[in-house]
């Protein structure tokens, strides 16, 4: 994802291919069982979500500064939903 910001053209179009690849892997396999659980581990935040966050929170900004949607509801329903939940939690 971060090519994102150095690149531009075919560059940028296989970046951001790239990371919406990656984002689906995240949807799929690492929150399969996002509806059983609240975090990545479970009820409280663990480690993989702390070390996600900042991928969490850099991906809202390089879609600020490119000025290209890549994480939409739509497409990623449980790793939208994680964020959201971390972002408003208070289960530290």
């Amino acid at each position: 994802m971060w090519f994102m910001f150095r690149t531009s053209g075919e560059e940028q179009e296989k970046a951001k291919k790239d990371t919406l690849e990656m984002l689906k892997i995240v949807e799929e396999i690492g929150l399969r069982d996002f509806k059983e659980k609240k975090f990545f581990g479970g009820d409280k935040i663990n480690l993989v979500d702390i070390a996600f966050c900042g991928f969490a929170h850099w991906l809202g900004v390089i879609e600020d500064v490119v000025g290209m949607k890549l994480l939409e509801a739509e497409k990623f329903p449980r790793l939208y939903a994680w964020i959201k939940k971390f972002q408003g939690s208070s289960s530290y």
